[in-house]
């Protein structure tokens, strides 16, 4: 366990043992694996069982600290939470903070893009409920978060600007409802570690989805550690397949890479107008061969599931090509999928809201007209995926029905209000670059160069 972790136990051990119901918290421990049952079975011949258990916790591991607290939120202790996780950083739990439109945001974006306060989703009217078509996204929080930020290497130029997506991605994903975990700098040893404990943790077990996000220097088909070291996007996917993940079986993981993919610049090119080929068009000249085994009783039966299922997988770029970052403003990727999130989840679903983002990213272009597209690739996804920001299951109405929708409608619409006041909505459609005085430079990253803080992402 960090050290900071075990002061700000000793610190709070008086009020947490005064604080804590043993009893309902129990179960929650055996359900986080954070002690086996002989373990707390010991403990609790003891005069003092609770001391004991706050004492020994200390000695648990890493990932002792993370258990421990989604132990005590599971089991309705609150008020322990929230003294626990107090000015922690790499660990925030407040699922569907800050959803309320009168709260002040301080939203002002005449000289700056989305900020961290800036982040205000809208929330959904109507709940999508889980059925053979949609993915379950009910709990309370939807899940966990991980975000991995690289931004300072011992021998690769610092990632300026990753911090505000990190922190932006941070707000957006609580916001969503989830618990968000985040973790910096990592040297590739540390990073493989931290990737292994969050694909394991049995807190997902509770839980209906997983995000994954990586910010980092990168290569093709790899991420680029602060230490200098590679580790293989494959094998990131690897370790949070059905044999690695056993926790996060059948449930949606969404994993984003916003790193180079190569040092290839795309310099885009002239159009007169929309595209000509339209998305759907000629899926009837597509060839599908099935095969089907012989129904003859030589062959047994295997009731098995393949090992990659259920994997929404976003790229900042397209392979071999770099990837753009603005040292003041933050990623244009990560902005733009900022910026969709907060308009769109409340109605649409993952794949869409990505196709969205393609369409915001391919206005962005640098002043020399050079380009970025976004790839989105998708493994065993058999559903959709709706995120039912600021929804709890049997809250209000749900798909099928009709009820108790006036206040959230009113919310959505209020909202909506204040995000038009920021600009972030009701804004004039963008014409294609280049050179058009409508186009945003917040958004677009235009600028002189790296003068005015922009670069890019390569290594």
């Amino acid at each position: 366990m960090d050290k900071r972790h075990i002061r700000k136990i000793e610190e709070n051990i008086s009020f947490l043992v005064k604080d804590v119901d043993y009893e309902r918290l129990r179960p929650e421990l055996l359900k986080q694996k954070l002690f086996p049952a002989r373990h707390l079975e010991v403990m609790e011949e003891r005069s003092n069982t609770k001391l004991e258990l706050f004492l020994a916790v200390q000695r648990r591991g890493p990932t002792a600290f993370r258990r421990l607290v989604a132990s005590l939120a599971f089991s309705g202790h609150d008020e322990a939470v929230q003294v626990l996780i107090e000015n922690e950083e790499s660990l925030l739990l407040d699922s569907f903070a800050n959803t309320d439109p009168f709260i002040e945001q301080g939203l002002d974006l005449t000289d700056s893009p989305i900020q961290p306060n800036q982040i205000v989703i809208e929330p959904a009217s109507v709940l999508r409920e889980e059925n053979n078509m949609t993915y379950k996204m009910t709990s309370n929080p939807r899940g966990m978060a991980l975000i991995i930020d690289n931004e300072d290497f011992e021998n690769l130029p610092p990632r300026r600007g990753s911090h505000i997506d990190s922190d932006c991605l941070a707000k957006l994903y609580q916001q969503l409802g989830f618990w968000v975990v985040m973790k910096k700098n990592l040297r590739k040893l540390s990073l493989e570690f931290e990737l292994f404990s969050f694909a394991t943790d049995t807190v997902h077990h509770q839980l209906d989805m997983a995000i994954i996000t990586v910010l980092s220097h990168g290569e093709n088909g790899s991420i680029i550690c602060t230490n200098g070291e590679k580790i293989a996007i494959e094998d990131i996917l690897s370790k949070f397949n059905n044999k690695e993940a056993p926790p996060l079986k059948g449930k949606p993981k969404f994993f984003i890479f916003q790193a180079c993919r190569g040092l290839k610049i795309d310099p885009g090119v002239e159009t007169d107008g929309p595209d000509d080929v339209k998305m759907g068009e000629n899926l009837e000249d597509q060839q599908y061969v099935s095969y089907r085994l012989p129904s003859t009783p030589d062959i047994v039966s295997l009731v098995r599931d393949p090992s990659y299922e259920d994997m929404f997988v976003s790229y900042a770029t397209i392979p071999t090509y770099v990837a753009y970052r603005n040292n003041m403003k933050g990623s244009w990727f990560i902005q733009c999928l900022c910026k969709v999130f907060m308009r769109y989840s409340c109605e649409e679903d993952l794949v869409t809201l990505l196709q969205r983002v393609s369409q915001e990213l391919k206005v962005y272009c640098t002043t020399k007209g050079e380009k970025q597209i976004n790839e989105t690739l998708l493994r065993g996804v058999s559903k959709k995926l709706f995120f039912n920001p600021g929804l709890l299951n049997g809250q209000i109405g749900r798909s099928h029905q009709n009820t108790n929708q006036t206040n959230y409608l009113l919310k959505a619409t209020q909202r909506e209000a204040a995000l038009e006041r920021t600009g972030l909505i009701g804004l004039p459609t963008m014409p294609n670059f280049p050179g058009h005085e409508q186009l945003d430079e917040i958004w677009s990253g235009l600028g002189s160069g790296l003068e005015l803080g922009f670069e890019q992402c390569a290594v």
